[in-house]
């Protein structure tokens, strides 16, 4: 059971309804009616949202989204479920393999999002892809652009098809793997399909195996809006495994401080067009003392730097920091955000995120 709320997969729901109010130098500009009337004027920099025509009825065109990271409410934590986990260990993350497995943690709010899914939605959707970091490989959130079909269904396909936004995140899924998905207020089930996915590809690690199952695992709850169990089926039907992995149960999300990124950008998105003299900059973190460090880069110029602080010290939780644009020329600028370091160099590098966007 954790202790902390924004763990929880209706904070993914809450965050993606929550895309307004960001600041007034911001484009797109404020609120869902405007994010939604800007069909076919996103200015990211991001690769092609292919799989967006792909989900079952995906209608033409998508939104530029801005997702404003806000405190939610908080959600009282019930008894995890029991359920199999594919989950990745702390010993694996540091490269040795292991066994073990973590506990899940579920809540019992009933989500803002759909539940049971099927309900159309244009809001934001969760999707978790892979990155790197200095304790090996792990799960970045990256909030894709609702098109109006379930969400549950949008991130199960965007988790194993992609393409990220963040040209820094990639999906572990074979080529070619499709998904579809869907939940019934007990189970999410994904329905996998598109190659020969029962055993471990050659020359996937067994980390990137877990990590694969677990990013659909943590997009599908996301989007679902509850630490449901997960049912993976392979064509249609039920499967002792998946990538290698043990799939005969529905799985759990596995231990957050082994799985994701303890520093995660969300604001700006990849290739974001800013106007005016400040840049309100927002994402979550797991930092040293609740401090970590940010800086404005113009190539390898460090042209802006300071510190900010996380809600809490010292797990997952949302960051503001406000980044002064005044005197800054136009062009295409990065943001990087970095945890302390509290070895002091002798473990590994401290988690970092980046988001490149440009100023007019």
């Amino acid at each position: 059971m954790s202790d902390d709320p924004r763990l929880d997969p209706r904070y993914d729901a809450r965050l993606s309804e929550l895309i307004s109010d960001t600041a007034d130098s911001v484009e797109p500009g404020e609120g869902l009616t405007a994010i939604r009337s800007r069909t076919h004027q996103e200015t990211t920099m991001s690769s092609s949202r292919n799989w967006l025509y792909a989900v079952g009825g995906a209608v033409a065109g998508t939104a530029a989204v801005i997702i404003a990271i806000a405190v939610v409410s908080q959600l009282n934590d019930d008894d995890p479920t029991p359920a199999a986990s594919s989950s990745p260990s702390a010993s694996e993350s540091a490269g040795q393999p292991s066994e073990s497995t973590a506990p899940t943690d579920a809540a019992t709010d009933t989500p803002t999002s759909s539940a049971p899914t099927g309900t159309p939605v244009e809001g934001a959707v969760p999707v978790y892809y892979a990155g790197d970091s200095g304790r090996g490989t792990v799960l970045f959130r990256e909030f894709q652009p609702g098109i109006g079909g379930d969400p549950v269904a949008q991130a199960a396909y965007a988790a194993v098809a992609g393409p990220p936004l963040d040209p820094d995140y990639r999906t572990l899924w074979p080529g070619g793997t499709e998904a579809t998905a869907s939940y019934d207020g007990d189970v999410i089930t994904v329905d996998l399909a598109g190659g020969a996915l029962h055993d471990r590809p050659k020359g996937m690690s067994k980390r990137d195996a877990q990590l694969a199952v677990q990013q659909v695992v943590y997009s599908v709850q996301g989007a679902a809006g509850e630490r449901a169990g997960v049912q993976l089926l392979l064509d249609g039907q039920r499967t002792d495994q998946v990538l290698g992995q043990p799939a005969s149960e529905p799985l759990t999300n596995a231990d957050p401080t082994t799985t994701l990124s303890m520093m995660n950008v969300t604001l700006p998105e990849e290739g974001m067009v800013v106007s005016g003299d400040t840049l309100d900059a927002e994402g979550v973190a797991s930092a040293f003392e609740a401090t970590f460090q940010w800086e404005v880069r113009l190539g390898d110029q460090v042209v802006a730097r300071d510190f900010g602080m996380t809600e809490a010290c010292c797990e997952l939780s949302p960051w503001t920091v406000s980044v002064d644009l005044a005197d800054l020329a136009p062009g295409t600028y990065t943001f990087v955000a970095t945890n302390d370091d509290p070895s002091g160099g002798e473990g590994f590098a401290p988690d970092s995120d980046s988001k490149t966007f440009v100023i007019e």
